[in-house]
């Protein structure tokens, strides 16, 4: 009775560990296809941001949604740790243009999920925004500490085929 309760623990640990792998490049899933799916608002959004040109928030409303994605495809061909370091990344980096420009201008608006959730509407601030994304990062790290350094799929351990 006691190895069955082993193997049960072993595999909720298991589900857990992959559950807080995969947490945060599937909100960044869930981010990038509301952004792609609610475009206007999300371009809308972007010009908020003062501080970016009018030129770069053309391709920063491309590549942010692009980064999204690419960090979900590559929890799906086993590259956890890759995927979460890119979606740390992508969250500190909007988090440091929200700041630059609550600072330097006035707070942005979020619409980082589209019309799906749209901080005007929750009246929530850059606060929030940023308390959000602390609790992300912290989420990110959590998986990429989690991930093997190999990440999921093991190495071939085939025998070499050297001459003596």
């Amino acid at each position: 009775m006691e190895t069955h309760s082993r193997v049960g623990m072993s595999g909720l640990r298991t589900v857990a560990r992959r559950f807080m792998i995969a947490l945060l490049p599937a909100v960044l899933l869930l981010a990038s296809s509301t952004k792609l799916i609610d475009w206007d608002t999300w371009r809308r959004s972007l010009d908020t941001f003062s501080i970016v040109s009018d030129q770069w928030r053309a391709v920063i409303s491309v590549i942010i949604p692009g980064i999204e994605l690419t960090a979900f495809m590559l929890i799906l061909v086993g590259r956890s740790r890759a995927a979460n370091c890119m979606a740390i990344t992508i969250v500190l980096v909007i988090s440091l243009a929200v700041v630059l420009q609550w600072i330097l201008h006035e707070a942005p608006t979020c619409s980082c999920f589209g019309q799906w959730i749209r901080h005007e509407e929750l009246k929530q601030s850059s606060t929030s925004t940023l308390v959000r994304n602390f609790c992300f990062v912290i989420v990110g790290l959590f998986g990429f500490m989690l991930a093997r350094s190999g990440d999921e799929k093991p190495r071939s351990s085939a025998p070499s085929r050297h001459a003596d």
